[in-house]
C-alpha cells in the first residue's frame, strides 16, 4: 500500500518526540546541577546557537529538501547538488563556529565559565550548520527510518554522556548539554547518509554557487522566522534579567524550552513531508487545500491534547522536567502553552506561504510575531513575570490571525471549534483564581492522562500508516 501523505509525522515525528524527551532529561540534569540561574544561561546560549546557525546556515537545510526531492531522478545533477550542499555546509560550519565563539567571548556573561561556554557554543553552531548536506539528502529522499534511527541514537548518546558528567563533574553539565546533542547528531546523520549515491565530477566554486543560489534565496526567507524568534527570545531574556533577576530569567528560559520541545516533532515532520508536498501541489488549488486541511487537523489532534495535559499538570511538569525550584513559573508556563495552541494552525500556513514562493509575505508574517511579542513584553512585564507569558500567547494569536488573512485560508469547522474551546479552557487554567486547584487532584490527573493518551494514540496511528 502507498504510504499516507502524513507518513513523516509517524516516522520522523515519532523519533523526534523520543529525542525531545531525552532533551528534557538533559535539561533536568542541568537544572539539578546548577539551578534556575544555570538553566537561564544555557537557554540564552541555545538561543545564541540557533540565531548564529540560522543566520550563517542560510536556510540550506530547509530549502535543500525540496531541491533534493526534485532532482532525485536526474542522476548526475542530483549528485552534484548533494556535493554542493555538503561543501557549503562544511565551509559555513567553520565560519559559524568561529563567529559564535567570538560573540560569546565579547557579549556573553563574564563569569568563570565564559571561555568554556564559548567553546561549547562554537562546537554546537559548527555541528548544527554541518548537518546541512546529510539532513537535506535524507529528508529529500524520504529516508525517514534512517533519520529516526540517527535522531534516537544521537540523543541517547548525548544524554548518557551528560548524565555521566552530572555525576562526576556537575559544573561541566551545562557545557555538555549545549555542545553534545548537535555533535552526536552530526555524526549519526553522516553515518546514516552513507553510502553516497555515486562519483561526482569535480565542480568549481562558481558551478556550486549556481546550483545553490536559488536555494539560498528560499532558505534565507524560510530561516527568517527562526532567526527572528530566537533574536526575540534573546532580547526578552535581557529585559527579564534586568527587570526581575537571573532566577526569573531561568523560569522564562525553562518555560520557553519546555513549550518549544513538544511541538518540535510536528515542525520536523512538516519540514520533511508537508512542505515539499504542498510545493508540488501549488498549481492544484483543490488538492492543496485538502492537504492543508489534513495537516492542520492532524496538528490539532496531536498538539492540543499535549498542551492540555501539560497545562493541567503544570507545576508537576515543571518539577518533573526541571526541579521543584521552578514551581513559581506555573502561571507563566500555562500562558506559554496557550500560545502553542495557535501554532498548531499557524505553522502549516507558514509553509503555505513558502510553497507559494511568497518570500516577502513570509518574512513580514514572521516579523509581525517578533514585533508584537517584544512590544507586549515591554508593556506587560510592568505588572509581573506572568506578563511575558500573556505577551507570548497574544503574539501567537496575532501571528495566527494574520496568517489566516494573508493566505485566505478558511479553517474547517472542527478545527475552529477545537482551537476555540482549547484556548478557553487553558485560559481558565492560567488565571490563578480559577486554575489554582491542586494539579495532583484525581480530576486533573485523569484529564491529563486521557489527553496525553489520545495524543500518543494519534501519533501511533500515523506511525503505523507510515509502516504499511
Amino acid at each position: 500500500m502507498k504510504p499516507t501523505a502524513l507518513s513523516s509525522l509517524g516516522s520522523v515525528g515519532g523519533s523526534t518526540l523520543v529525542a525531545v524527551g531525552l532533551g528534557a532529561v538533559r535539561m533536568k540534569l542541568v537544572a539539578l546541577s546548577v539551578g534556575p540561574s544555570g538553566v537561564g544561561t544555557v537557554g540564552v546560549a541555545l538561543a545564541a546557537c540557533s540565531t548564529v546557525a540560522t543566520m550563517l546556515g542560510l536556510g540550506l537545510a530547509t530549502s535543500g529538501v525540496s531541491a533534493v526531492a526534485a532532482l532525485r531522478p536526474e542522476g548526475a545533477r542530483f549528485r552534484q547538488l548533494l556535493d554542493a550542499l555538503s561543501a557549503a555546509g562544511r565551509t559555513l560550519a567553520v565560519i559559524g563556529g568561529l563567529v559564535a565563539c567570538a560573540v560569546w567571548l565579547l557579549a556573553g556573561p563574564r563569569d568563570g565559565g565564559r571561555v568554556a561556554f564559548a567553546l561549547s557554543l562554537g562546537l554546537a553552531v559548527a555541528s548544527t550548520i554541518g548537518l546541512t548536506g546529510a539532513s537535506a539528502s535524507l529528508n529529500g529522499q524520504q529516508r525517514f527510518r534512517r533519520i529516526g534511527s540517527a535522531q534516537i541514537a544521537s540523543a541517547l548518546g548525548a544524554t548518557v554522556a551528560v548524565a555521566a558528567l552530572a555525576a562526576a563533574a556537575p559544573w561541566a553539565t551545562p557545557f555538555a548539554a549545549l555542545a553534545l546533542p548537535a555533535t552526536t547528531l552530526l555524526l549519526a546523520l553522516q553515518l546514516a547518509s552513507r553510502p553516497k549515491p555515486g562519483p561526482v565530477a569535480r565542480q568549481s566554486p562558481r558551478e556550486r554557487w549556481n546550483l545553490l543560489r536559488p536555494l539560498v534565496r528560499t532558505g534565507i526567507a524560510a530561516s527568517s522566522g527562526v532567526l527572528m524568534m530566537t533574536a526575540s527570545q534573546a532580547l526578552a531574556s535581557i529585559w527579564i534579567y534586568h527587570a526581575f533577576g537571573d532566577r526569573a530569567n531561568g523560569y522564562f528560559q525553562a518555560c520557553w524550552m519546555l513549550t518549544n520541545l513538544y511541538p518540535t516533532f510536528l515542525l520536523a515532520a512538516m519540514s520533511a513531508d508537508f512542505f515539499p508536498r504542498i510545493a508540488a501541489l501549488s498549481g492544484d488549488t483543490a488538492r492543496m487545500s485538502e492537504a492543508i486541511n489534513s495537516q492542520v487537523l492532524t496538528c490539532l489532534r496531536i498538539g492540543m491534547p499535549l498542551a492540555f495535559g501539560l497545562s493541567a499538570l503544570a507545576p508537576v511538569a515543571l518539577s518533573l522536567v526541571y526541579s521543584s525550584e521552578f514551581s513559581p513559573a506555573t502561571d507563566l508556563l500555562r500562558w506559554f502553552l496557550i500560545g502553542e495552541a495557535f501554532k498548531c494552525v499557524a505553522w502549516p500556513l507558514s509553509f503555505v506561504l513558502l510553497a507559494r514562493h511568497a518570500r516577502h509575505g513570509y518574512m513580514l508574517s514572521e516579523l509581525s510575531w517578533s514585533v508584537s511579542f517584544l512590544m507586549l513584553t515591554g508593556l506587560l512585564t510592568q505588572v509581573s513575570l506572568s506578563g511575558v507569558g500573556i505577551a507570548y500567547a497574544s503574539a501567537n494569536a496575532i501571528f495566527c490571525l494574520q496568517l489566516l488573512v494573508r493566505t485566505g485560508y478558511q479553517m474547517p469547522r472542527p478545527a475552529l471549534i477545537a482551537l476555540t474551546l482549547g484556548v478557553l479552557v487553558m485560559c481558565a487554567q492560567a488565571v490563578p483564581r480559577v486554575g489554582s486547584a491542586d494539579p495532583r487532584s484525581p480530576v486533573n490527573v485523569a484529564l491529563a492522562v486521557a489527553l496525553l493518551t489520545w495524543s500518543g494514540y494519534t501519533l501511533f496511528k500515523e506511525r503505523r500508516a507510515s509502516d504499511v
